[in-house]
């Protein structure tokens, strides 16, 4: 907004204008009682320098300076420009010997955002950069078809990490002269490459920058923290820097080793049950981490600190702020799952599924300021029922969903997710002779809070109605 002078005006500004004038007022009239004089000014100031409001002029003003100015602090401007070409081929192939598949793929990256984003400019052009692969599997069959072997491999080559492997073997084994009963377990080795944007980043958002890490890496440091660094919006700004050592945490690969267990049977004509369980271990586990270093994004150097005692961050003499890099764990990270699915078919007009999974970081134990973006809630139940009647014209289904809470990490901002309980259902009524359905159903019918991600706001109920037509 404007002032009388025709200068812009903050809200902030605004509210504390409207706060002390009316505080100042209130105490000389009352007598001096500071406590009616502050709840005076807060009354006032809340009702006469009110938040912007959406659909009036002054908030559709706001918005659009905001969404048009890319000035960090100011402005909420991103501009994307980035190309990615990609290609993929496979075949197959069929003998009595095995089964083998080949494949591979390319993908290449050319970045661009001006500099917005990330840290190319329009004079430097797109940031390039490529990875691409090939994979072979080879499956055979044993004992009268009931053992299937597996073993495949990957090679993949990244421009910005090199060379890495990946093997995988499986087998599954099915008892029953139908074999109705299938045990299951493989063994795999993956890596993960780190986003575009962790390797190229260059963000302010003004209380903190958010650099990227690829090449020789951020030239990060540690100091012997005590004290976490919760977020990149709240950092500690007090805690004593008493020891400076320099590090290159250049980014690796993220290396997973995972072993899996199942079991899928059919009990009785009725009844199915899926169970499985897994365990992962990851090295060079990719993270987020804070650092406290200049303004610029830069790490402070001796020279600036003396190489004396320890100073406080919060000295006037050398200002700093947050800088935020994608960085690997200097540990194992290991996680583990397991879930249990079972279903029940009473006949055409019922079947009655449910399910549950379990997911669990078992490490926790990370360095102060580093995000793992695990982000899993740790128990998840469905509950569901479908079925058709008359004479199968009428179709239903209706799903009951349980989310436990858990913590979500973001660069963001991080907080707890609520628990959960969401209900679904749809019906359906087939016309034969018009080859049409129609459909109608909702989503989070009794809109219940369900959030996905911490800032966001809650997905709230979504009610459908449609046709489908049946084209021969």
């Amino acid at each position: 907004m404007l002032d009388a002078t025709g200068n812009p005006v903050t809200y902030a500004q605004r509210y504390f204008g409207t706060y002390a004038a009316a505080y100042n007022a209130a105490f000389a009239a009352n007598g001096g009682n500071a406590d009616a004089a502050a709840l005076t000014a807060r009354t006032t100031a809340n009702t006469a320098a009110p938040v912007l409001q959406p659909g009036t002029p002054e908030f559709a003003a706001a918005r659009d300076r905001i969404i048009h100015n890319p000035i960090p602090g100011q402005g909420a401007r991103l501009i994307l420009r980035s190309v990615l070409t990609e290609g993929s081929a496979q075949y197959n192939f069929n003998s009595e010997v095995a089964d083998v598949v080949v494949g591979g793929s390319y993908r290449q990256y050319d970045l661009g955002s001006d500099g917005s984003l990330l840290e190319d400019t329009r004079e430097s052009g797109r940031i390039r950069n490529y990875e691409y692969g090939a994979y072979a599997q080879v499956s055979k069959t044993l004992l009268d078809d009931h053992l299937k072997l597996a073993a495949a491999g990957r090679v993949d080559r990244f421009q910005n990490f090199g060379t890495a492997f990946s093997p995988r073997i499986s087998a599954v084994y099915s008892l029953g002269a139908e074999k109705q009963h299938n045990f299951r377990g493989s063994y795999s080795r993956a890596f993960r490459a780190a986003s575009q944007d962790a390797q190229y980043i260059r963000l302010d958002v003004g209380r903190a920058i958010l650099v990227g890490n690829v090449g020789a890496g951020f030239q990060g440091y540690t100091t012997g923290l005590t004290t976490q660094l919760p977020g990149i919006l709240a950092p500690t700004r007090t805690a004593d820097l008493a020891a400076l050592e320099y590090q290159s945490p250049g980014l690796k690969l993220e290396k997973v080793n995972s072993g899996e267990v199942g079991y899928r049977g059919q009990l009785t004509s009725k009844l199915f049950v899926d169970l499985d369980y897994f365990y992962s271990a990851y090295d060079n586990f990719i993270a987020t981490r804070n650092f406290i270093g200049n303004l610029d994004g830069s790490r402070p150097t001796v020279a600036q600190i003396g190489a004396a005692a320890p100073f406080r961050f919060a000295n006037a003499a050398l200002p700093t702020r947050v800088i935020q890099i994608n960085t690997n764990v200097d540990q194992t990270v290991k996680s583990q799952g397991a879930g249990i699915s079972v279903g029940y078919a009473f006949g055409p007009a019922l079947t009655v599924t449910g399910n549950y999974s379990y997911n669990e970081l078992i490490t926790t134990d990370f360095q102060p300021g580093t995000l793992s973006f695990f982000n899993t809630p740790q128990n998840k139940f469905n509950l569901g029922v479908d079925g058709q009647l008359f004479d199968r014209k009428l179709s239903y289904n209706a799903n009951y969903r349980y989310v436990d809470s858990y913590v979500f990490e973001s660069t963001f901002a991080t907080g707890t997710i609520p628990s959960a309980q969401v209900v679904d259902a749809q019906f359906g009524y087939a016309v034969p002779k018009l080859h049409t359905t129609v459909q109608v159903g909702g989503t989070n019918l009794f809109d219940s809070t369900n959030f996905q991600v911490y800032g966001a706001g809650s997905q709230g109920r979504i009610v459908y109605a449609g046709l489908l037509f049946d084209i021969k």
